[in-house]
């Protein structure tokens, strides 16, 4: 048993640590977008300079868009990851994390969407988004089952 206890929190903090260098990322793609998107259009056209003007401002703008819920998603769960560093995984407060995760992801697979009219990777990343959302929300509710449970344990106790 108190093998299991050391586990915990060496797998948080690696969780923490990898969700943190997420956000970093996020805000290196955040700042360099523009670039990193004129590369991406220039390589793609051949140097059409048409072609780059027709598609980078509605390009940017969901590019842009696709940011909120990451940086929405990236928040909720570094307060999920405290929840679990603290031992409080079986609340309200994760089920709502993890509900609130799920949207964001949902969200996400409606940009991606709209995304693939530009890239065919956009349809991909929306399949994948659609699964990620459905297995949070089936955690979810395991999560509040389990919550259910431990709140009906602890009255009896």
């Amino acid at each position: 048993m108190k093998n299991q206890t050391n586990k915990l929190p060496f797998a948080t903090i690696i969780a923490m640590a990898m969700t943190l260098l997420t956000a970093l990322l996020v805000v290196a793609m955040t700042i360099f977008l523009p670039s990193i998107l004129d590369f991406y259009l220039e390589y793609v056209s051949g140097g059409n300079a048409s072609y780059i003007s027709t598609h980078k401002t509605p390009i940017l703008v969901l590019l842009y868009a696709a940011l909120v819920p990451v940086y929405a998603a990236v928040a909720g769960l570094f307060m999920l990851l405290s929840n679990v560093h603290c031992g409080r995984v079986f609340t309200r407060s994760s089920v709502r994390l993890i509900g609130i995760l799920s949207a964001c992801v949902y969200a996400e697979s409606v940009i991606c969407a709209v995304l693939s009219r530009y890239f065919i990777l956009g349809a991909v990343l929306c399949f994948a988004a659609l699964l990620l959302g459905t297995l949070l929300l089936v955690v979810r509710s395991v999560i509040a089952q389990a919550t259910e449970i431990k709140a009906e344990n602890d009255f009896t106790v």
